[in-house]
This record gives C-alpha cells, sequence and structure tokens, in this order.
C-alpha cells in the first residue's frame, strides 16, 4: 500500500515541477493579448481609449483556461497620460498599479511606466464564472483604459510583458501604435503677469484666474508702472502664437508699455492643423496718479484745537496720509492715517500754536507714489463782548411768580446782542429759568461765537403783586319766559346762571363772588355784574347776560301730498295753480304770538318726480316747526300729432298702389309729433301695404315715455292721373310723287290704322285719333296722333311721314371679321397695315338707283387698333338720304400658339412651352394659384405674392391688477397656400398700461407677402381714493379719486356712499365723481361749523361700482372732523433763479427757502423759526416780506451755495401756532447742491417729449430726480433699480428718494451698504438696499409701498433697516401697524399696494414685497410722526464667510483591518470663521496611505458631510485630509491618526508581483493547490 501511494506522490511532485518550469518548456501554449484603439490617431489633448482582449490555446490550438495572468503595459507618460479604467474584468482580478519602468521590462527607453495588471484562481482555472464555475466565453475583455495625448505628442507606441503566465504558456502580444495627426487645440496652458519695479519683479493677479477655457481676463497695476511683461504658454507645444498685440501694436520678448487707463492685450492661439483660433484679452487697468485733496477745514478755536480734525479724500487705496500744522514758529503733527474708501481723517493736538493763520499740510504716500495737499486756516480763541438789557420790574403771574414767556420778560431777554470780531452778530443765550419767583432773579447773558469763544454779562428781573383777581362770568344765558313778566330769580337755571361765575388771582386763592342781580329778570336781556375783591383790595369784575325769551314753538299743519302734470321736461313752475294751492295751504297757531308766518322751501320749477317741501313756521321769538310734504310732478299729457295735409297719388295700374310708392312713403313720412316732456316721440300709423283706387284713411299715433298717445288722421287718395302712351314711329316712308299721296292710299290708311295706344289702368285704347291731311305733299309732314283713358288723361305723339321718290336703302356689303396677331400686350396694329388697308377697302355698296356706292362708305376705323376687340361701323347713304350701315370687328390678339390662355410672351418670360397647353393649369411658385389665373390676375407665376390667411384672438376687457397689468392675449394663427402654418408676431404682449392697447399681429410668409390685424386689448383702470385725512368745523375737504392708467372710455363716473359718526347736518357732499379727462377726478365736502361741542365725528367715504373703472385696494377714506386745535402743516419750497425743487447749483446765485403754512384753525396765528438754518447754511439770511398773512409776516430765508461743492445739505424750519394748546410742526429741508450746472442741450434725455434744456436740472416734483431726467408724472411711483422697475405707493401719497439716494446721483431708490456708511456685517444684501422717504397721509398712518426686486427672495430672508447711526441696522418690526408680505410679479409687474395678492412675510421665490410702515413706528427712521416715513432698508441674508480651518473632520473608528471589508465614515463639519455652519460645499479628500480611498461626500443637514472611508493592503497610521471648497475658497483639514492593521491571512486573493522583483506568487498558489490536491489523495488511500 505504502508503495502505491509513493508512486502516486512522486507523479503529482513530478507533474509540479512541470508547471514551474515555465522558461523550459517547448509546448506551444499561448496566453495572447491583443490591445485595440478606440481612435488611433491624435493630437495633443484628445483621447482614445485602448482595449485589452484576452484568449488562451492549449497545445492543441483550443481555448484553455489558466491559472491566471500577470500583465504590463507599457507608455511614454511624457506624452501619454493614462486614466482611470472604465472597465476591468473582475473574475480573479488583482489590484491594477502604474509602475516606474525602471527595469527596462520591453527594452523600450521611451516607455518610462506600465500599467500592472493580474488575474488568479485559487482552484480551478480561469477566467471563469464565479458563481457557476463555468468557464467564460474567450476572447474577452480584460480592461479598457482612456489614453489623452499630452502637449508634444508626435506618436507613441504601447508594449505588453508578462509580470507572470501560467505554466507552459508564453505572452503573445503585439504592439499598438498611437499614430500623431495636427493639433487641433488652439488654448493656452498659462497666462503669467507680472512687473519690474526698482529691480524687483512682482506678479500681477488675473481675474478671474487663469483658465484655459476663459478667454476674457482684467488686472489692475499702480500709476507708476509703465512696463509689463505677460508670458503665453500654449497647451499644444504645436500651436502657435498668431496674434500678440497691446494696445494694438506688436508685442516682442513678452513685454509691452501700458498707458494711464485701460490697456487691451490680445492674444490668439492658432492649432497646429490652423483650423481652430482661440483668441484671449486681457485689460490691464493702469491706475491715475495718486491725488491726494484736503476737505475745507474749519476754524480752530479753543474747543477744538485739543483735538483738531482734519479730512480729506483720496483717489487711490490703501494710502498713508500724515497731517502737519505751523504757525510759522511750532510744528505738530498727526499719528498716520490709512485712506480708505476714498477718505481720511485725522486728530492734531493744536494747543500750543498761535492765534492767526495755520498752515495745513497732508502728504499721503503709496508704495510707488506719493502727493501733497496744503491749506491755510485761522486760529480765533477770543470771545464776543455782550451787551445786557436794562433791570426791569414785572407783575407777577401767580404766587410762584412769573413764567420767562411773559412778554416783558421775553422782551428783556431777547434784548440783549453781543458782537464778535470775527462774526460780527452773534446769537446770544441766558441761563433765565422757566418760573421768575417773586423778587429779583440775576439773569447771566452769554454768546458763543462760531469758533466756540466765550463771553457773558448779567442783568436784574424782579417780580411783584400788581393785578387784580380775575373774574370770569358766566356764559351768556337764555331761559324760558314764565309769563309776560319774564322768570323769578329763584329759576332753576336762573340760579345756576348765578352760581356759574368763578374768579381767580395771581396771588389770592380763595375769593368770594358778588353780584347784582334782580328778585325777577323781565322778558329780554339783563346784564348782570359779578365782582370779586383780593388781599390787596384790587377789585375784578365781569358782567354776563340773561336772556328770558319765548321758547316755544309754534303747531303747524300742512296739506296732503299732491301729484301734478308735468309742464314740460324741466317739470311745472310753481305758479301752477294747484301747486300755488298747495304751498300756500300750510297754517300755524302759537302760544304768544298771534300772527304766525308760515314759509317753505318749495322750488320756482319742481322737476318730474318727488320733491319734499319743507313747511316751517316761525314766532316772532324764532321759534320753528317744520313738516315735510311730497309733490309729484308726472307727465300726465299726450303727445301733439301733426299730420301731413290729404293727399292724391298716382295709380300704378289698375289695382291701385304699393305703399312703398316713393310718394306713399313720403306721405307717411311727413307724420310728426312734440310732448311737453319727451323729445323724441314714436309716430305709427295703420297704413296697408296697398292702396287701392280711391281714397284710404291712415290713422296717426304718437306715444310718450309715460305712455300718453294722441292720434290723427289723414286721407290718401289713389287716382289714375297718368295719360296713355301712343306708338308711334318717329319717321314713316312713303315711295311718291312730286304731286304727293292721297290720305285714301291704302299706304297711308294702313299706316294710320297700325298706331296703338296702352293705358296704366284702362289697358290697351282703340280709339287713336290723328290730325293727318288729305293730301300728303312730296317731303315731310308731321301728324300728331292723340287718345283719352277712362279718367279723361290724354296722350299725344308725332311720327313725320316723308313722301319720297327712292325709298329702298343701298346695299352695303361689310367685310367679314379678322384677327391679327401681335408679340406683346402693348404692341397695337396701325391702320396702315396691310390687313387693316384691305379690310377697310373690302367693304362694298351698291343703291338702286344710284348703282356702285362703295366710294361713299365711311367707317370708323381707329388709327391704331390695340390688343382686343375693335368695332368698326361702316355707313352709307344715297341721294334720297336713305342710309343703311354695317359693322365688322378687327381682333388684335397677343400670340398664343398652344392656345391654352397664356401667351407665347408670357411662356417665353416664364420658362414654360409653348406648345404645351397643359401649363396653363400648373403652378410655376407653388401659392395655390394657377399659371393662367396669375395671368389674369396680372401678378408673377414664378413668386408667391398671396398673403398668408390670418386669424385673430378675440378682443379682451380684463380689470387691471396695478400700475400695469398682464394679459394672456392668446394666439393669432396664421396658414399660407405654399408655407402652411406661420408664426404671427404681437405688436405688444404687456404688461398693459390701462385704458385701450390695440396690438397688430403681423405674420409674413417666406415671399415677404404680409398680412396684419388689430386686437383690442382695454385694460379696464383701478380707481383709488386718497389717503384718510382730518379736517374742522368751517373747513372744506377736497374728495378726490385717481386711476391707475386712462381708461377706455370718457366719461368715469364713480358713485360714492357716505357714512360714519357725523349726521348729514355735519357735512355737505356730492354722492358722484365724474372725470372726463385725465386720470385724477375730485369733489369737495364743506365741514359745517356750529356752536356745540361734538367731539371727534367721523365722515366714512366708501368707493360704490364705477362706470370705465373698478375699485382698487383703497375703496374707502376718513375723514375726522375734530374740535380740538391742529397742528400746522409745512411745505417747504426751494427756488433758486427760475427752477425750483431740491436740487440746486453752487454756480447759479441766491438759493431760496420758502415754507408754505395752511392751518386747518382759520384763526390761529404762527410763527417761524429758522434757528437751525441760519446756523447751518452758508451766508444764510432771514427775509421777512410784506404780505401778512394771519397776523404774521411771511418768512423766506436764502442762503448762497457758492462755497459748496457736490454735497447734501441738511436743516429744518418749525412752526408753531398759537392754538391751545400750541402745537409745533417741524419740517426737514434737504438740499443737493451741485458743483457746476450741468450743460443740458436739446435732447431729451427722458424721453418726454420735453427737451433737457426746457426741463431744467431742478426737481420740481421733489422727488430727488431732476426733471430733464425724470420722465414720472405720478408722485406715487418712483425708480427703483437699473432696468427700468417702478416702486409704489398708495395714490394720493408722495414716494421720493431719501437722503441716501439723493446723495448718489443715480436717480434711483436703489443704494448700498456702502452708500449708508455702516455696514451690516453678519448679513448680505445681494439685491442691495432701497432709501425712500413717503409721505402724504395724516400724521402716525401707515403707509403700504411695494418694491420690485431684481433678484427673487432667498430662503430664510429677513428684511433689516438701518435706524441710523445712534441705532443701527435691525430687524424689521412687525405688530398691528407694521407689516411685510410678498407676491410673484406678473411679467415684471407687481401688484398694487394693497393689493389682496400678497403673501404675509417673507416668500421664497416672490419678486415684490410690500411693507406697511407706521408713521412714527419702530420702522419709521426719523422716529416722528410727522406724516412722513423714512426707510433705507433691504432684504437681507445670514452672511457665511469662506470655509474655515475651524471646521472639524472624523473618522467613526480607531482601527479598521487591511484588505478586509471594513470601512468607516468620515464626518467634515464644515465652517466659516465665525463658526456659521457652511451649505453646499464642495468637498474632496486624499488619504496619508495611497492605497485608501473615501468615496464621494454626502451632504446632510446643518453643514455637515460623510464618506465612507475604504482601507487599502496597505497598514500603518492613516489620516484624511479633507479640501472644503466654496468654489472661490478653500479651507484644508486633517483628521487624527487611526490605526489600519494588516490582515491576519484570510482569503482575499494574492498580491501580483509589482515588476520590481521576481513575482512568485502565483506559482507558490499554484503549488499550495496542488499539495491539497495530493493532500486529499492521500486521505482517500
Amino acid at each position: 500500500m505504502s508503495k502505491i501511494i509513493f508512486i502516486k506522490a512522486k507523479r503529482a511532485l513530478g507533474i509540479t515541477i512541470g508547471l514551474l518550469l515555465v522558461s523550459g518548456s517547448v509546448i506551444a501554449q499561448e496566453q495572447l493579448v491583443t490591445g485595440s484603439l478606440s481612435v488611433s490617431e491624435l493630437s495633443a489633448g484628445q483621447t482614445t481609449e485602448l482595449t485589452v482582449s484576452y484568449t488562451a490555446t492549449d497545445a492543441s490550438g483550443d481555448v484553455a483556461t489558466t491559472p491566471g495572468l500577470g500583465l504590463r503595459m507599457h507608455y511614454d507618460s511624457d506624452v501619454i497620460e493614462l486614466g482611470d479604467y472604465s472597465y476591468r474584468l473582475f473574475t480573479g482580478n488583482q489590484p491594477f498599479q502604474i509602475k516606474d519602468d525602471v527595469d527596462d521590462f520591453d527594452g523600450n527607453e521611451k516607455t518610462d511606466k506600465f500599467f500592472l495588471t493580474s488575474w488568479a484562481a485559487t482552484s480551478g482555472g480561469w477566467p471563469v464564472d464565479g458563481n457557476t464555475g463555468e468557464p467564460l466565453a474567450q476572447p474577452l475583455d480584460l480592461y479598457v483604459v482612456p489614453l489623452t495625448a499630452r502637449s508634444g505628442f508626435e506618436g507613441s507606441t504601447l508594449t505588453f510583458t508578462a509580470a507572470s503566465t501560467a505554466a507552459g504558456y508564453t505572452l503573445s502580444a503585439d504592439d499598438v501604435s498611437v499614430d500623431k495627426i495636427p493639433g487641433t487645440v488652439a488654448t493656452l496652458e498659462s497666462l503669467s503677469v507680472a512687473y519690474t519695479n526698482q529691480g524687483t519683479e512682482t506678479n500681477v493677479d488675473l481675474t478671474p484666474s487663469f483658465d484655459a477655457d476663459i478667454i476674457s481676463y482684467s488686472a489692475q497695476v499702480a500709476n507708476p508702472i509703465s512696463m509689463i511683461s505677460m508670458v503665453p504658454v500654449v497647451t499644444d507645444s504645436f500651436a502657435s502664437i498668431s496674434e500678440y498685440t497691446a494696445n494694438g501694436s506688436t508685442v516682442s520678448d513678452n513685454k509691452f508699455e501700458i498707458t494711464a487707463g485701460s490697456n487691451e492685450v490680445i492674444i490668439s492661439v492658432t492649432s497646429e492643423d490652423a483650423n481652430n483660433t482661440t483668441t484671449y484679452s486681457v485689460t490691464i487697468d493702469r491706475a491715475e496718479a495718486l491725488s491726494l485733496e484736503l476737505n475745507t477745514p474749519v476754524v480752530m478755536t479753543n474747543s477744538n484745537a485739543g483735538s483738531y480734525e482734519i479730512a480729506g479724500t483720496c483717489n487711490l487705496d490703501d494710502v498713508s496720509v500724515v497731517v502737519s500744522l505751523s504757525d510759522g514758529i511750532t510744528s505738530v503733527s498727526a499719528d498716520s492715517v490709512v485712506c480708505a474708501d476714498s477718505s481720511w481723517s485725522a486728530s492734531v493736538d493744536a494747543t500750543d500754536l498761535a492765534d492767526g493763520n495755520i498752515t495745513v499740510s497732508a502728504q499721503g504716500t503709496t508704495a510707488l507714489e506719493s502727493d501733497t495737499a496744503v491749506a491755510t486756516i485761522n486760529k480765533d480763541t477770543t470771545g464776543p463782548t455782550v451787551s445786557v438789557p436794562s433791570n426791569i420790574t414785572v407783575d407777577a403771574e401767580s404766587a410762584a411768580g412769573t413764567s420767562a414767556s411773559n412778554t416783558a420778560i421775553v422782551a428783556f431777554l431777547q434784548a440783549a446782542t453781543a458782537t464778535d470780531a470775527t462774526d460780527g452778530s452773534v446769537s446770544v443765550t441766558n441761563n433765565a429759568p422757566t418760573e421768575f419767583e417773586i423778587g429779583s432773579t440775576t439773569v447771566t447773558f452769554s454768546a458763543v461765537d462760531s469758533l466756540g469763544n466765550l463771553g457773558s454779562d448779567t442783568a436784574t428781573v424782579t417780580i411783584e403783586d400788581q393785578t387784580a383777581p380775575m373774574v370770569t362770568a358766566p356764559g351768556a344765558a337764555t331761559v324760558a319766559a314764565t309769563d309776560t313778566n319774564g322768570t323769578l330769580a329763584t329759576d332753576a337755571a336762573i340760579v345756576a346762571f348765578l352760581a356759574g361765575a368763578s374768579a381767580t388771582d395771581n396771588v389770592d386763592l380763595d375769593l368770594t363772588i358778588t353780584n347784582n342781580a334782580p328778585t325777577t329778570f323781565p322778558l329780554g336781556a339783563t346784564e348782570v355784574i359779578f365782582s370779586a375783591t383780593d388781599s390787596s383790595n384790587l377789585i375784578g369784575t365781569a358782567t354776563a347776560m340773561l336772556t328770558v325769551t319765548d321758547q316755544t314753538a309754534p303747531v303747524l299743519v300742512v296739506p296732503a301730498a299732491i301729484i301734478v302734470d308735468a309742464t314740460d321736461a324741466d317739470g311745472t313752475a310753481a305758479s301752477n295753480a294747484t301747486i300755488a294751492a298747495f304751498l300756500s295751504g300750510a297754517t300755524a297757531t302759537d302760544n304768544v304770538d298771534t300772527n304766525i308766518s308760515v314759509t317753505n322751501d318749495g322750488l320756482s320749477l319742481f322737476p318730474l318726480g318727488s320733491t319734499a317741501v319743507s313747511f316751517t313756521a316761525s314766532d316772532a321769538a324764532g321759534n320753528e316747526s317744520t313738516a315735510t310734504v311730497t309733490i309729484t310732478v308726472a307727465d300726465q299729457t299726450g303727445p301733439v300729432i301733426s299730420v301731413p295735409s290729404n293727399t292724391t297719388v298716382a295709380a300704378t295700374d289698375g289695382s291701385g298702389t304699393l305703399a312703398s310708392d316713393p310718394d306713399i312713403i313720403a306721405f307717411l313720412a311727413g307724420a310728426s309729433a312734440v310732448d311737453n316732456v319727451d323729445i323724441d316721440v314714436v309716430v305709427e300709423n295703420n297704413a296697408p301695404d296697398s292702396f287701392g283706387l280711391g281714397s284710404t284713411t291712415v290713422n296717426f299715433t304718437a306715444t310718450d315715455a309715460a305712455g300718453n298717445s294722441s292720434t290723427a288722421s289723414a286721407v290718401i287718395t289713389v287716382a289714375d292721373i297718368t295719360a296713355p302712351v301712343i306708338d308711334a314711329p318717329a319717321t314713316f316712308v312713303v315711295l311718291g310723287t312730286e304731286d304727293g299721296v292721297q290720305a285714301t292710299e291704302q299706304i297711308i290708311v294702313d299706316f294710320l290704322a297700325s298706331i296703338t295706344a296702352t293705358d296704366n289702368v284702362d289697358g290697351v285704347l282703340s280709339s287713336v285719333s290723328n290730325d293727318g291731311p288729305e293730301l300728303y305733299p312730296f317731303g315731310t309732314t308731321t301728324v300728331t296722333f292723340s287718345v283719352s283713358d277712362s279718367a279723361g288723361n290724354e296722350g299725344t305723339a308725332q311720327s313725320v311721314v316723308n313722301i319720297s321718290l327712292d325709298i329702298i336703302d343701298p346695299q352695303l356689303s361689310v367685310p367679314d371679321s379678322i384677327s391679327l396677331n401681335v408679340d406683346m400686350p402693348s404692341d397695337v396694329v396701325a391702320a396702315s397695315d396691310d390687313a387693316i388697308v384691305n379690310f377697310l377697302s373690302a367693304a362694298s355698296a351698291t343703291d338702286n338707283k344710284d348703282g356702285d356706292l362703295t366710294s361713299s362708305i365711311t367707317d370708323d376705323a381707329p388709327e391704331e387698333f390695340e390688343v382686343g376687340e375693335t368695332s368698326v361701323t361702316f355707313s352709307v347713304s344715297d341721294a334720297a338720304g336713305n342710309a343703311v350701315s354695317g359693322s365688322a370687328n378687327v381682333t388684335v390678339v397677343v400670340l398664343d400658339t398652344d392656345q391654352d390662355g397664356l401667351p407665347d410672351f408670357y411662356e417665353e418670360q416664364n420658362g414654360l412651352d409653348l406648345n404645351d397647353p397643359s401649363d396653363a393649369d400648373g403652378d410655376l411658385d407653388g401659392d395655390g394659384v394657377s399659371n393662367l389665373d396669375e395671368y389674369l390676375d396680372g401678378t408673377d407665376p414664378t413668386k408667391d405674392e398671396l398673403p398668408p390667411e390670418l386669424s385673430l384672438p378675440e378682443d379682451i376687457s380684463a380689470a387691471a391688477t396695478g400700475r400695469l397689468t398682464d394679459i394672456t392675449l392668446n394666439s393669432a394663427t396664421a396658414n399660407d397656400n405654399k408655407d402652411g402654418p406661420l408664426t404671427v408676431n404681437a405688436s405688444a404682449t404687456g404688461p398693459f398700461e390701462s385704458g385701450l392697447t390695440e396690438i397688430t399681429w403681423s405674420v409674413s410668409d417666406a415671399a415677404g407677402n404680409e398680412s396684419s390685424g388689430i386686437q383690442r386689448v382695454e385694460i379696464v383702470p383701478l380707481v383709488n381714493l386718497t389717503p384718510s385725512t382730518i379736517a374742522t368745523e368751517g373747513s372744506t375737504v377736497e374728495i378726490k379719486v385717481e386711476l391707475s392708467g386712462p381708461p377706455v372710455a370718457y366719461p368715469v363716473s364713480i358713485p360714492l356712499a357716505v357714512g360714519g359718526t357725523a349726521t348729514a347736518d355735519d357735512y355737505n357732499v356730492a354722492g358722484e365723481i365724474i372725470i372726463s379727462e385725465g386720470t385724477i377726478g375730485s369733489i369737495m365736502m364743506e365741514i359745517a361749523s356750529d356752536e356745540e361741542f361734538e367731539g371727534t365725528e367721523t365722515v366714512v367715504i366708501t368707493l360704490g361700482t364705477p362706470e370705465q373703472a373698478v375699485p382698487g385696494s383703497v375703496s374707502e377714506r376718513i375723514i375726522s372732523i375734530v374740535e380740538e386745535n391742529v397742528a400746522p402743516t409745512v411745505n417747504v419750497v426751494i427756488y433758486q433763479g427760475n427752477t425750483t425743487g431740491r436740487i440746486v447749483a453752487a454756480d447759479q446765485g441766491t438759493v431760496w427757502i420758502q415754507p408754505e403754512v395752511d392751518d386747518m384753525n382759520s384763526g390761529d396765528a404762527y410763527t417761524i423759526d429758522w434757528t437751525s438754518a441760519l446756523a447751518e447754511l452758508p451766508s444764510a439770511v432771514l427775509v421777512v416780506d410784506a404780505d401778512v398773512v394771519n397776523g404774521i409776516s411771511f418768512q423766506a430765508l436764502e442762503f448762497d451755495p457758492s462755497t459748496l461743492s457736490d454735497t447734501i445739505v441738511n436743516t429744518q424750519v418749525s412752526v408753531t401756532d398759537n392754538g391751545n394748546p400750541a402745537l409745533t410742526t417741524v419740517a426737514s429741508v434737504t438740499v443737493k447742491v451741485l458743483a457746476v450746472a450741468p450743460d443740458l442741450g436739446n435732447s431729451d434725455s427722458d424721453g418726454d417729449g420735453i427737451s433737457d434744456t426746457q426741463e431744467g436740472y431742478g426737481d420740481s416734483d421733489n422727488d430727488g430726480i431732476p426733471d430733464y431726467q425724470d420722465n414720472i408724472v405720478e408722485s406715487y411711483l418712483a425708480p427703483i433699480g437699473d432696468d427700468g422697475q417702478i416702486a409704489q405707493s398708495a395714490v394720493g401719497t408722495s414716494i421720493v428718494l431719501g437722503d441716501t439716494a439723493l446723495a448718489t446721483g443715480d436717480n434711483t431708490l436703489s443704494i448700498n451698504e456702502g452708500n449708508v456708511g455702516t455696514a451690516d456685517a453678519d448679513y448680505d444684501y445681494a439685491g442691495g438696499l432701497v432709501d425712500f422717504t413717503v409721505s402724504g397721509a395724516q400724521a402716525g398712518s401707515s403707509y403700504n409701498v411695494v418694491l420690485p426686486l431684481g433678484d427673487a427672495i432667498p430662503a430664510d430672508a429677513v428684511l433689516r433697516k438701518f435706524m441710523g447711526d445712534t441705532i443701527g441696522w435691525q430687524q424689521f418690526v412687525e405688530d398691528a401697524n407694521n407689516a411685510i408680505s410678498s407676491a410673484t410679479a406678473a411679467s415684471g409687474t407687481c401688484p398694487e399696494a394693497g393689493s389682496n395678492r400678497y403673501e404675509i412675510g417673507l416668500v421664497a421665490g416672490a419678486t415684490c414685497v410690500q411693507l406697511y410702515l407706521e408713521d412714527g413706528g419702530p420702522n419709521d427712521m426719523d422716529g416722528a410722526a410727522d406724516g412722513t416715513v423714512t426707510d433705507p432698508s433691504g432684504i437681507a441674508s445670514l452672511y457665511f464667510g469662506p470655509p474655515s480651518t475651524e471646521s472639524t473632520i472624523t473618522i467613526s473608528v480607531a482601527e479598521l483591518t487591511a484588505g478586509g471589508s471594513e470601512t468607516a465614515v468620515v464626518t467634515v463639519t464644515a465652517v466659516d470663521a465665525d463658526g456659521r455652519s457652511l451649505e453646499g460645499m464642495s468637498i474632496s479628500a486624499s488619504t496619508s496611505l495611497s492605497d485608501a480611498t473615501v468615496s464621494s461626500f454626502t451632504e446632510g443637514a446643518g453643514g455637515v458631510y460623510t464618506a465612507t472611508l475604504t482601507p487599502g493592503s496597505t497598514g500603518g497610521d492613516l489620516s484624511v485630509t479633507a479640501i472644503i471648497s466654496n468654489g472661490s475658497n478653500s479651507a484644508s483639514i486633517t483628521s487624527a491618526n487611526i490605526v489600519v492593521k494588516k490582515s491576519g491571512g484570510g482569503g482575499g486573493g494574492c498580491t501580483v508581483g509589482d515588476g520590481q522583483s521576481t513575482d512568485w506568487s502565483l506559482m507558490l498558489l499554484l503549488l499550495a493547490g496542488l499539495m491539497l490536491m495530493f493532500r486529499r489523495r492521500f486521505l482517500i488511500q
């Protein structure tokens, strides 16, 4: 048994050794590898794919499986770049590697690298299916890998060598050639820019960073740099730079000079094959030379010398500025400062400098240049001299003393003056208390000059009691008389009257009041004297009137309501007997008076309808009773009808005459009617369709609008009045002799008997008489025939009887008609043509007596015969005058060989066949019209001249949704006979303004034939009321509406409903507004004035249903009627020459600021305070003119702007009334000063049809935009952004540029953070900011403002507001009076302010924002409830900085096993420098172990990104480095190390040798397999 085992073991070992001796085997077994390219020829930059295929054959040539294969593919990495494989055979594969070919395995020095791949099977053969174990079909693909040609590629060869083969097998593989074709790449690989200054080379950054696919760049250098070095490197070394110019000049040595400003550099790269060229452009901006400017310094005084501020501007960034001051002896300097954002400021301690002129010097320096600015200032430290008034004594106002507002004290305090050596007269202040106590008070007066220097002096005010008590009598009272004697003083009303007196004293508190009232007050007025005495025995008195009157109203009896007949359309006069009796029918009685008069408000003319008449009875005391009765005027009178006179018309025939006969129509139309009320009255009749012979009565009826009717009749008679018609020839010829012919001759008898007559009624008449003679002499005789019908109408006729010796006409023979051909339609045939001559001469004539008359024949032939048929008439007469004529035709036709209707010339012109009649039905141009029809129509058969058929959409009528309305027009359609369906274009697609727009739809076919039509789009405008207001009693209020645009038609009728807490007695207003032109309409409401205190009442005006308009978002307005004092309103008007508005020019002279003051309390006077303006405006002077308004001189302020440059000046004026309490209104004044007035020409910058010169640079509507650039007339609209968008406030308000927007000069509400001056550090305003001021509503109201957005609202956006330097930036505050809403614009147009299309909040994706802003509320920057809201704000998103290295990276485990299935999670948390989570980042990662991999990162929430880490076969410490990028900036972070342990020997295949040393792994694997097989057999044995 052991021997057998040994033999089998020996045999197995022999087999194993045989497999291992690969190099010594001589058996022809092959492992064949072939490489194929998807593209065999490349140029630099192009890519091909290499597919490597495999087949193994045994000694018999059959396909075989083997233990595996190790394969190297060698390539030249200098010219070939190997990409990642796109396919590999996974069965038995081992990791693929790229190795340096340091051992030159393929014997080719150029191939410096090889791609190492290997496959092996642990048992069985390879390649087999891993699931079934079945061999895979061969040949099969091992892998597919991309190859890219690098720059300099001129062709290359790929070779294959074996890293290891199966035992007994050899590798067979052919080289693969990659051939070169001329390069197509025309790009740069790099482009570097630099300059050299003082021996140092500095690189210049390109914007954007260089990329071969980006062709336009820009760069900036400082002004001292004049020479640039720019080095282009081509991607394909075979490509060439075909153009390299700088500012148009060719560049050599990659260097060129640049000038100040923009320099254009062009570099063109042409590919090797010359088919592609890429042109790169670089714009190098050489900065202007450094320029440093000093702002005008202020005067130096004690107040500012210790820290004297100097400021200025610069035109470059990062300029270091050093400021020094000198008085000529002593100099001081400030620390160096940096000029940032074009401005700088520095502080200098100038205390040690002497008074007088100080020289200021500022030197600015950059790395490459410097500049110096110098100015002179004055230092002044001497205060003004104060002159005080004399000491005064003033009456005490109360026990506490006297208020400083006392007139005498005011005059005392105002009498102080001060003068200054520098400023001249200066203002004086004092320390006077608000209340001067009884006794003496010392007042100190102080004055500060413009430099802050102080001067002072004192004076004394003494207060003592000098005033008697003040008695206040009760108001005049009226009580009812008890009887004719009057009323006792004990009457309750009189007792209350007497007790109503009071007294006050400036010193004493308790006073006793007495009066002289009688015991009985008689009828009429009684004066009562009330007295009070104070402790100083000063007596005060007052009087009041008590009147006893008759206060009982009469008893009134009125008549019952009546109805009277209308006199005419205006109604019925009061003089009508019935109305007069009605009006006089009221009576009245009174308890006191015997004769009571009764009056009424009856009209002099009562209109149609019901009129309420009020009757009033008044007694002698004026007591009234009223009652109202209705009088109705109705139309009760029928129309007055006029009919035509009776008439007779001719019978048409025996049956009569139809009603359609013109005479009958005229008769019927002759009826008319007039009505006392109606203008147009219709008259009807009962006329029959046909009137018979004889008389017919026609009844006419007229009915008015009230249903009253009248009738009348007329007779129309149809009679036979038409004479008979005799049928007699004009001439009758009889053959006779010179002696004549007897009437008895048969021929005469027959002739006379042949004459007949007919009548329209009687028919044929037989008894026709004549006046013929007994003998008809030779020659002519006129015979008259007569006949009468049964109605006696006589008809006559005449014939001429000619007794002739010859009565036979000549015999005329005319030629046959002829036809002649011509070539062209314009050709003619002359009468001299032989054919025509022969034709005309062919006529002949003979006569029975005269013989041959041919020579006497005449004809009417023309000189020329045109194309067509011409009739020629031949005529001849014999000697007896017998004439005869005949005609023949000459037809001239254009030659038509094939008789198809198309002349030969036409067929020749258009390429048709002269001998083919079928081509007449053809269609050369394919337009659906035959060639023959084209010829007959005179159109071109070779050109489509038929326009398309156009079908228009229906006209549209829609209600406006705002200033512009988006409308779907639907589509017009067009079809062309030749081109089929065509696209139709509209002249406008919207959005549309209100009113009528006519859309022209037009279409052209391929031949240019056009069709067009009009579609009407009617946008019915919105109508809105202007904002709510307050009013006082006795005032007049304008109720105003405004349309969103012109209406489709006028007039526009807007009914109004009136309600509220006020009664109809409190106001008078019409119920309708009519707009007959324009877009604005108004009516006036009169507020009644009474003596009653009723508190605040409201009148609510509500829009009804308009005609030609639809209600907008503001359909209600409230007028609050108040009893208390109302603050004055102030409108500031600014003038400069003929220019008005808040834009002035420094070189155009004096500027006037004039307040226009309006006070609803008509009795108020007011004072104007210019203190701020006088101090803040240069050379400001107060001007008071002679006009007096409410007792106050009208004031204006003038100032000289000549010392100002481009700047904004802000000041204010306050107006205080003398009401109770006194109220003050402060009006802000903003003036934009231009350094120089613009030079305007005749162009029209704003396109409004008015030249710039005519409009001027002023701002007449105070919206902040110069008139010549302002084409918006509506006060509630303002431009925003650069693309023509419009911001809107409510109708009746005004929206204008805020001060910051005004200062920018961009003529739009749009600004940016830089304009505000204070950055909002944590927020980003991608769409910029807006700055506006809205006004026009009453103080404290809230405004709706709509802002279109250039960019849609992003997610998580907020609205931020700048609230001034003190508060800074804040979130928009939302409450009941402040809100944000948003909507999406339709075709770029936002809904109107107040529209219900807005949703609450900032909706992501919306493009319109509506702000609801409270005047004086938390979002109003000026903080005052003054009727004006100031709003710098913007849509903001939280600012996220670039990725920061503060981001974190972690690995989920501390340890992994190499080569196994374990993985870990890599977590990156991306943040910016402030710790904010960053979303949307791009994360890439690499590992410290080359064969470990990190998958693509998946983004989670909150800036967290995860990926999977898979270790390779290499063990050791492993860290992951991640690059976080936002596309522009990136940050690199690295994790802590984890440990990758090497595998403990589990499965997973073997590692194929890397080519650096002999690879025995495959052999060892095969040996291990055989040993296993041996062990198995051993155990069996």
